[in-house]
């Protein structure tokens, strides 16, 4: 019981002591994720009215922020592209979705507010559904870019929220789709 009491009041004090002093600037790490809508600029040419462009996506994002003003890091997520139903009536649809590994450079303009721009490699997987059979397939497309605009409230000195305005570019399919996003920041 001796035992337990010191190092329960050891281990307050250590806490206690580095609660009071200022985060280590060259070393600091923050992790952002982000849900919100995303749109897909339709460039499909089909017959019919049947494609969604509109559905919730999500992004992760590891940065290193030293002291200056520009920080480094790498960036994922999912966003589903469009969802087509091939022929109405008959059940079959098609759909794409893509999943970006990003490399980011993160610029603070004025206090909160930061650009953004990225470039890397994507995973496109797509989906065809039929009664005919099911088909999935995952391509990898090499020359992406992502830009955003991300605005940051500091709520506590590790913990902020926001909001993001993302667009991404996806070359090998030429498809590109925008998307705003709610934000929360953690550093550490």
């Amino acid at each position: 019981m001796k035992k337990c009491l010191f190092i329960s009041t050891i281990l307050l004090a250590s806490v206690g002591s580095t609660l009071g002093q200022k985060m280590d600037t060259t070393l600091r790490l923050s992790v952002q994720v982000g849900t919100g809508w995303t749109h897909y600029y339709n460039n499909l040419v089909i017959g019919h009215n049947s494609a969604k462009n509109n559905f919730l996506g999500g992004s992760l994002r590891i940065m290193w922020e030293p002291e200056h003003r520009l920080s480094i890091g790498m960036e994922t997520g999912y966003y589903k592209l469009y969802s087509v139903t091939l022929q109405p009536g008959d059940g079959g649809n098609a759909g794409l979705a893509v999943i970006p590994l990003m490399a980011n450079i993160r610029m603070r303009i004025v206090k909160g507010f930061y650009l953004t721009g990225g470039t890397g490699i994507a995973f496109l997987k797509s989906e065809v559904n039929s009664p005919g059979g099911n088909s999935k397939s995952t391509v990898i497309s090499y020359a992406n870019v992502q830009l955003s605009g991300l605005y940051l409230h500091r709520i506590t000195e590790q913990f902020s929220i926001g909001g993001e305005l993302k667009f991404l570019l996806v070359d090998k399919t030429n498809d590109s789709i925008h998307s705003l996003q709610a934000v929360a920041s953690y550093r550490f």
